[in-house]
């Protein structure tokens, strides 16, 4: 096997499956030349619940993607998701007493500060402080203030927190399978890099990534998140429900939904039928499916149109939703959402990458093809990271450092 710096490697340790990709980084994009996908054990809803079995199913995703890249792998950027995610905004000011009132570096980092100026729980560590937008004397969509005038400068950044158990348990699990962790990342930001168009960041998107155990939703408006949030409802929900309404086993369940799972009534064809086993004499109609299935994905859509009504965002996403994840493929799915939120649905396939592995234009590579390119993004950032993964808790402070580090680069 033979090492190259300009190796990256992204590991999305999910709940039904567990992705590594090796990618060589060229000049715009990242080349995929090396992939291990194999089914997971040992995670629930994003969590991890056996922490030697989840380590046993990465150290074989690892070696997997080891001998199709011809790469040894030591170290990655690992995706995280779970009910355990908190995130929020906050907001820091400094009154401007410059020359002429004119904004410098130093006054955006005085408010950055402020802002960075958050009392974190004892059981949670700071996974992402991103910026939102600048305000300049109550003028807001500031994208750079240096070099503006004003009296006052806000600063507002969106915080994601993450369990401190649910971090240890993660990376001792990565640990054990041989590799160091070069960053954690929030699943939906990392998904964003590989589905969301700038365009559609800036004007105003939700990404919602429908996964094996959970749902990330992340908005952007103006080019930065605004917000994201957890849901733990994913694909290993529907295939239990099916599992309970067909009372079949959880493979079998599984089987179902992947061959014939349909989002809404509406779109099924009424003389529609397949047998319940293979082997089986008993039918189940494409209509009885679907009337298992809408219902949990009429909840999921509502719970996420709730959220945004109550945040008043509802008129502030004209682009509308691009939906991604293993579960997007249910046939009708961007139709039910359709239904429910009365704006634009598209599927998000992963791009911005060129690659020599097959079939990778799947919403089911989205998160793992995201981690390769926040690398790219902020590799900066990573190598501040990697200099203290040995303590797996990191630093507030350490944090801030990195984030001012990467604003004035």
């Amino acid at each position: 096997m033979t090492k190259e710096k300009d190796i990256v490697v992204g590991i999305d340790v999910g709940t039904s499956k567990i992705c590594t990709m090796v990618g060589k980084i060229t000049s715009k994009d990242v080349e995929i030349v090396g992939m291990g996908l194999i089914p997971s054990k040992g995670m629930r809803k994003g969590m991890v619940v056996d922490i030697e079995e989840i380590a046993s199913c990465i150290l074989d995703s690892v070696e997997k993607a080891e001998k199709d890249a011809k790469f040894e792998i030591e170290s990655a950027v690992i995706g995280i998701t779970g009910n355990h995610i908190r995130s929020f905004n906050n907001r820091g000011t400094t009154i401007i007493t410059g020359p002429k009132f004119e904004i410098t570096e130093s006054d955006k980092r005085r408010a950055l500060n402020t802002a960075l100026k958050i009392e974190i729980p004892p059981k949670y560590k700071l996974i992402h402080s991103l910026i939102r937008k600048y305000i300049i004397d109550d003028q807001e969509g500031i994208k750079n203030p240096v070099g503006m005038f004003g009296t006052k400068l806000e600063a507002e950044v969106h915080v994601i927190l993450g369990a401190l158990t649910a971090l240890k348990n993660l990376i001792k699990a990565l640990n054990l399978a041989s590799i160091e962790v070069n960053d954690i990342v929030l699943e939906s930001l990392a998904s964003s890099l590989s589905v969301l168009d700038d365009e559609e960041k800036e004007e105003g998107v939700v990404l919602i990534d429908i996964g094996g155990g959970t749902t990330d939703v992340a908005v952007f408006i103006n080019g930065n998140i605004i917000l994201s949030f957890v849901i733990p409802v994913g694909g290993e929900t529907i295939t239990n429900d099916i599992r309970i309404g067909l009372r079949t086993s959880y493979k079998n369940a599984e089987r179902i939904k992947c061959n014939y799972a349909i989002a809404m009534e509406k779109l099924t064809d009424p003389g529609s039928y397949f047998f319940l086993e293979e082997g089986s004499d008993k039918i189940v109609t494409a209509i009885g499916l679907c009337h298992i299935i809408e219902p949990r994905l009429l909840e999921l859509f509502e719970i996420i149109y709730d959220k945004f009504e109550k945040e008043n965002l509802l008129n502030l996403i004209p682009r509308g939703l691009v939906l991604s994840g293993g579960s997007s493929q249910i046939f009708g799915i961007d139709e039910i959402a359709k239904s429910v939120f009365s704006m634009p649905v598209r599927i998000g396939n992963p791009k911005n990458f060129i690659s020599e592995v097959d079939n990778l234009e799947n919403p089911v590579y989205s998160t793992t093809i995201g981690l390769l390119l926040y690398y790219i993004n902020y590799k900066h950032k990573i190598e501040g990271f990697k200099k203290e993964r040995k303590k797996i808790t990191f630093t507030l402070i350490n944090r801030i450092k990195e984030w001012f580090s990467k604003l004035i680069k």
